[in-house]
């Protein structure tokens, strides 16, 4: 049996510069690491001064490597303009997800076997696993010497206008994934990974009065929660953001 995948996560060209992001994106990046991924590799337009502190303590520790990335013509560099771009010009700015994540994907396609694509609000939730990798040994050892080109999970929303689970309650407001457990009852669709298995949670500000008759508490993440909570803290209070 092959043991020890590493994998590695190709995250999107951050664009926060009038959003103060630094406190999720500490969260994000120790819930990558919790879960067993070697590095992440981000692009990065104008941000937010606390997003450089964050980018800069993780890119001296060796766990984030950072791209400068900037708009292709036609579409807009100016970190105002851009703004009101992505609030009226949506599809445009999905679209360029296939330019960001396709040269992450080539610049370290040889660096690692699997690589993943997560967005900050986005974490993989494994009901199974302790992390990542040997959620990968289990699925590459199903495979029977037949290595599939990726592996694709389900997504599902994890909502934060619901109420708190006892357990997640207390938890400060920097661990924000943490601390909203409800997703809805369902899936929408089977994938090629299981959902009892491994799923896609996206952390999402709204639930409607329809969603909201149909949740559940999902706790698995909660394992972490003295890893990263600790770790969060500390990386926090070095760069003087709490």
């Amino acid at each position: 049996m092959v043991r020890g995948w590493a994998a590695a996560v190709c995250g999107p060209a951050l664009f926060y510069y009038h959003e103060d992001f630094s406190t999720r994106l500490v969260e994000w990046l120790e819930l990558m690491r919790a879960q067993g991924f070697s590095q992440v590799f981000l692009h990065v337009a104008e941000v937010h001064p606390n997003i450089i502190k964050v980018l800069r303590h993780y890119t001296q520790e060796g766990f984030v490597e950072v791209t400068d990335y900037t708009y292709p013509s036609p579409y807009l560099n100016d970190p105002d303009l851009r703004r009101l771009w992505v609030l009226v010009e949506r599809s445009k700015m999905f679209a360029q997800e296939n330019v960001y994540f396709n040269d992450c994907i080539l610049r370290h396609m040889h660096r690692y076997r699997f690589i993943a694509h997560f967005d900050p609000d986005e974490v993989p939730i494994l009901p199974k696993h302790d992390n990542f990798t040997h959620l990968l040994d289990d699925l590459m050892a199903s495979q029977k010497g037949k290595t599939p080109p990726g592996y694709k999970f389900q997504m599902t929303f994890f909502y934060d206008n619901l109420d708190l689970h006892e357990e997640a309650a207390h938890f400060p407001n920097y661990l924000w994934a943490l601390r909203h457990t409800l997703r809805p009852c369902y899936f929408r669709r089977s994938m090629r990974v299981s959902n009892d298995t491994g799923f896609i949670g996206h952390y999402r500000n709204m639930c409607d009065k329809k969603c909201m008759n149909n949740t559940l508490h999902d706790l698995t993440l909660l394992k972490y929660k003295k890893q990263v909570g600790a770790r969060v803290l500390k990386v926090l209070s070095t760069l003087q953001l709490l």
